[in-house]
């Protein structure tokens, strides 16, 4: 379940798509896109980021599980 932190964050990010942006001006538009892309980022770090894994790493594990079976 999802912590009140990023249950907040997340009603902000909706109340942002929700808006109506065509009588901003463009500064506006910009500073809410920053705040959206901090959300994001703030989000994404509350519920523990990702994994990547890489094109070479992924055919490595591959290999590796080939030669292991």
């Amino acid at each position: 379940m999802a912590s009140p932190e990023v249950t907040k964050l997340t009603v902000r990010m909706d109340e942002i798509r929700d808006m109506d942006k065509s009588n901003m001006t463009s500064k506006e538009k910009s500073s809410l896109n920053h705040e959206m892309n901090a959300l994001k980022k703030d989000v994404r770090k509350e519920i523990g980021g990702y994994v990547y894994l890489g094109t070479g790493t992924l055919i490595l594990i591959i290999i590796l599980v080939i030669l292991l079976l």
